[in-house]
């Protein structure tokens, strides 16, 4: 497996394995001269060079609980940096303008985001999502498991007080292969500082027509 983009993730969103629910459900097992074992502790009885390492890999659903919270604590993270100081602050809600949309699987670069706190703001945040969801990554593959990175993990900014971050993967990982949506919204349109408790937090999955 190898880093997606500059992200220090295992292998890239295309990665080949087919995802859990992209067919019926079936035990997997590992056949052997004598028959059939569905058990891992029973296959490593019998491959002691293997014990303690992964004896067959599993496509899995990524660990949404985890993902849930870190994907609104980016969100959390960028609306308090654009509405919080924003709202005392117009040259950030002027420099968004109406609409900001940046892809997080890529790096921000000045042409993207000019404004030079608010690139570095943005990249710490992807970063520190990364690197969380490449240990969940690590953890999973222990155990025989292995989810891919996402493909899409678009941040949308508006200057009405909302932020979005929407999370796709390939085929087959989410069910119905639906986008998962974390978003917070407030009413900033006063002008006045807004507190974050103020404002309302929606995770959920959604079809891509719904976006």
């Amino acid at each position: 497996m190898t880093n997606h983009s500059d992200l220090n993730w295992l292998s890239t969103s295309a990665c080949g394995l087919i995802g859990p629910f992209a067919f019926p459900f079936q035990s997997t097992f590992q056949r052997r001269r004598e028959g059939l074992h569905t058990c891992r502790s029973n296959a490593h009885q019998h491959l002691e060079p293997l014990y303690g390492q992964a004896f067959f890999i599993e496509a899995v659903v990524p660990p949404m609980k985890h993902i849930r919270h870190a994907s609104l604590e980016i969100v959390e993270a960028v609306w308090e940096l654009f509405f919080f100081s924003g709202a005392e602050d117009c040259s950030i809600l002027h420099a968004i303008g109406a609409n900001a949309v940046w892809e997080l699987t890529r790096p921000i670069t000045p042409e993207l985001c000019p404004r030079e706190g608010t690139r570095m703001h943005l990249e710490r945040v992807r970063i520190r999502f990364a690197r969380r969801y490449s240990e969940w990554q690590m953890l999973a593959l222990k155990n025989g498991r292995f989810f891919p990175p996402p493909r899409q993990m678009e941040l949308t900014v508006n200057s009405f007080g909302g932020v979005q971050l929407l999370l796709r993967w390939s085929a087959g990982y989410a069910l119905g292969d639906k986008v998962w949506v974390s978003q917070m919204v407030a009413d900033v349109s006063s002008g006045e500082p807004v507190l974050a408790r103020h404002s309302r937090r929606i995770c959920e999955w959604r079809l891509g027509s719904d976006l």
